[in-house]
């Protein structure tokens, strides 16, 4: 009896918290100035990454439509060769493998050493949620990352490398995710995204310290847990304030839908413009 009264009682708080938080994402007109346009056509760029890079990327290709900016984008597949890309050239690839980050720094590292590639004004190589987990050594894949792009770096003095921190994931992303968790909790097991978030806001932590005052640090995580207020959306876990994506932005927990597309793409864009 003592039980039930006790699992009953855990559902009225949990129904009781689920409704009681509202959360408001910043409204986005996905304007460009004249001078963002004209920054964006004017420089070249590659991008390294997987799933949630080719939600960013549909999400730039309707806002530049929108913005009638002439702004090419192609996706580089098979290790095809291709000549040297004009300016406003977005070029952008898969980076093999999901959850072998340290693979991914190696193929875009050999790709960013061979012509034309090694010419570009901006390269950018981003992770992807599931490539950072409870089972990954975060510092050894900071150490790799980062050295990786020192050395390239040095190697190539005219092109603009920049870091981007990892992806997040929406653990709570409907009522019955929320229950699933919440259950866990009382049971003492781990929740769904909450260890593996953890371990992202600890990897991202470790690039804004390095490089937040750069201005070679594009934060996705952090536009994505973003509020209206310039807060970000967390829980409380292992009593530790852990950053997750807002859920308006995923159908799925973790891949960008329609709206994080556009958002997403929008502030990538903004800050590609002013590098």
């Amino acid at each position: 009896m003592n039980k039930i009264l006790m699992f009953m009682t855990s559902i009225l708080i949990l129904i009781t918290s689920c409704g009681g938080k509202s959360v408001k994402i910043e409204q986005l007109d996905y304007k460009l100035s004249e001078i963002e346009k004209k920054s964006l056509e004017n420089k070249t760029y590659f991008f390294g990454h997987q799933s949630v890079g080719f939600n960013i990327i549909d999400g730039m290709t309707a806002i530049l439509n929108e913005n009638k900016t002439e702004f090419n984008i192609i996706e580089i597949k098979n290790n095809k060769t291709i000549s040297k890309p004009e300016k406003g050239t977005f070029l952008h690839a898969v980076m093999d493998e999901n959850f072998y980050p340290l693979k991914k720094i190696d193929n875009f590292n050999a790709i960013l050493t061979k012509e034309p590639l090694n010419q570009l004004d901006v390269a950018m190589l981003k992770f992807c949620y599931v490539d950072i987990t409870t089972d990954g050594d975060i510092n050894e894949l900071f150490k790799e990352y980062t050295s990786t792009i020192a050395n390239l770096e040095n190697k190539y003095p005219n092109t603009k490398f920049i870091y981007i921190t990892t992806p997040l994931v929406a653990p709570d992303i409907d009522f019955i995710a929320t229950s699933k968790n919440f259950l866990k909790g009382i049971l003492g097991k781990s929740k769904w995204g909450y260890e593996d978030n953890l371990k992202r806001n600890e990897f991202n932590n470790l690039l804004r310290k390095n490089y937040s005052q750069t201005g070679r640090l594009f934060d996705l995580a952090f536009y994505e847990s973003k509020l209206e207020d310039g807060t970000r959306n967390s829980v409380r876990y292992k009593n530790t304030e852990i950053f997750t994506m807002l859920p308006q932005y995923t159908n799925d927990g973790g891949h960008l839908n329609e709206l994080g597309k556009k958002n997403m793409a929008y502030y990538f864009l903004k800050f590609l413009a002013q590098l």
